[in-house]
């Protein structure tokens, strides 16, 4: 049997290392959910009224076991990415998000008005871009730290 001379620091440098990236990644998720929703709340309300509040207040993120969650009310999507109308169309939302929306079983829902004659709702581009980056977001804070 051969012994490598080192390899006992190596495997501690290593250990080291994977307690330094835990340590990092949970803190900077915190730091990511706690920013996360002021800004979304700016971004939404410098293009839209605030009129019950109701939204706003249903904005939040939360870490558990080093996973990102963003929560609001179901239609504060609606005012995030717009709604296909008569004239106004939607940005899109992403599969992700449509999947956890929808309660068709492929997961594939328009969000349009189309029994009723509507403008439609103009989205946020602001909030639809930092909701839809959210994986660059994370990966970018992380290495920043």
């Amino acid at each position: 049997m051969v012994e490598v001379e080192g390899l006992d620091e190596v495997l501690a440098d290593l250990a080291n290392f994977g307690e330094e990236l835990q340590e990092t990644t949970t803190t900077s998720l915190n730091e990511i959910a706690r920013a996360l929703p002021n800004q979304l709340r700016a971004q939404i309300f410098a293009k839209k009224t605030n009129r019950t509040y109701g939204l706003s207040n249903s904005i939040q993120a939360t870490v558990n076991n080093n996973k990102l969650s963003l929560e609001m009310k179901a239609y504060g999507y609606f005012q995030v990415f717009g709604v296909t109308g008569t004239k106004v169309a939607g940005f899109g939302l992403p599969l992700s998000v449509l999947q956890n929306l929808s309660s068709t079983p492929n997961g594939i829902t328009n969000f349009k008005f189309n029994k009723i004659k509507h403008p439609g709702i103009f989205g946020v581009q602001s909030a639809a871009d930092t909701i839809s980056g959210l994986d660059d977001l994370i990966v970018n804070t992380l290495l920043e730290d």
